[in-house]
């Protein structure tokens, strides 16, 4: 079995082409390479025994219902992982969402460094504030105040700055 030190659990939804069609365009302005819609829960989890952690994923998965997300407001930040994003709302519940699974997997031993702050990226990379700018000039309404279902988790094996070899790893739909 490969190595999955390295994770992050993302919230996902099923109903996603439309915040697929985005983040590709949005790459293709910019060059960029596009990425799976989602928010990151948890990001940076060091684990020592993965079936452990697994298992207690599995676990906390069974406690989670699925959860809307309104899209407000573009951010913008000098970090690659938040350059370009709309935050998520509502914010008390994809935080509390956020506590039950890090406090599930560090009751299993999982080392997690990750302050949660909830948005939908819609770029990684280093472009300057113009270029950004530039970016949210001409695509901040397309989804603006939009609603979507997130209704399932993906454990991702995460490879720092190379998306392209990010690997799902495992995925559970909320029910």
């Amino acid at each position: 079995m490969e190595d999955l030190k390295k994770m992050v659990v993302w919230l996902c939804s099923s109903q996603d082409e439309e915040l697929k069609n985005l983040i590709s365009d949005i790459a293709t302005h910019v060059k960029s390479v596009p990425f799976s819609p989602h928010i990151t829960l948890l990001g940076s989890i060091e684990m020592k025994d993965t079936k452990k952690h697994k298992e207690s994923l599995q676990n906390i998965m069974n406690h989670i219902p699925p959860i809307q997300i309104k899209l407000k407001g573009i951010g913008k930040e000098n970090i690659f992982w938040r350059s370009f994003y709309y935050h998520a709302h509502p914010f008390k519940e994809l935080n509390a969402m956020h506590q039950k699974m890090a406090n599930g997997l560090k009751a299993f031993g999982a080392e997690i460094d990750h302050k949660f702050m909830p948005h939908l990226s819609l770029l990684y990379s280093n472009s300057s504030e113009e270029e950004k700018n530039k970016l949210e000039i001409e695509f901040q309404q397309r989804l603006e105040q939009r609603e979507f279902i997130f209704d399932t988790i993906q454990w991702v094996h995460f490879i720092p700055k190379d998306i392209n070899a990010w690997k799902i790893v495992h995925s559970y739909r909320l029910s």
